[in-house]
């Protein structure tokens, strides 16, 4: 260690004794200068945790609340599989509720579907069926008529379904 402080000795020897005196307070201003900054930082940093700390209480315990529930949900059952029948009489029943003529005609493994109705009640109705009835469409065809949409769809199960 002392070879190290060698050449720092030898430099401050070869000086007088008022630059040493100026070297010094000058260490010691640089010394509590990082000091200040240091406390100043770490004085920062409390700040902006303590105001940080309750939202992120806040977003552990949703995640935690996320987390119980989707334990729940991988514990529980899957829901049975409704028969095609059975989701195309919900289509046909969502459809007249909103005001949606169609003629619905359903095989093993999709379902047919041409009608007329408003565009913004026709797209309601898909989506009600993809969240509803796990129903996507697999092939659309959509015309202009004056005020109604004509329509034909072809319905399948989504995937796992």
């Amino acid at each position: 260690m002392n070879t190290l402080l060698d050449p720092i000795r030898q430099a401050l020897s070869a000086r007088s004794p008022r630059e040493r005196r100026m070297l010094l307070i000058a260490t010691l201003v640089l010394v509590g200068g990082a000091i200040v900054a240091v406390a100043e930082w770490s004085w920062h940093e409390r700040e902006r945790v303590r105001r940080a700390l309750p939202e992120a209480q806040s977003s552990l315990t949703r995640m935690q609340e996320d987390a119980a529930e989707l334990l729940r949900l991988q514990r529980s059952r899957a829901p049975e599989t409704v028969p095609l029948a059975a989701r195309a009489e919900a289509a046909r029943a969502a459809a007249v509720s909103r005001g949606i003529e169609l003629e619905l005609e359903h095989t093993q493994n999709m379902i047919r579907v041409t009608g007329s109705g408003g565009f913004d009640r026709m797209t309601d109705w898909l989506a009600s069926l993809q969240a509803d009835q796990r129903l996507r469409p697999a092939s659309v065809r959509i015309a202009a008529d004056g005020e109604q949409t004509r329509f034909e769809l072809i319905l399948v199960p989504n995937s796992g379904q």
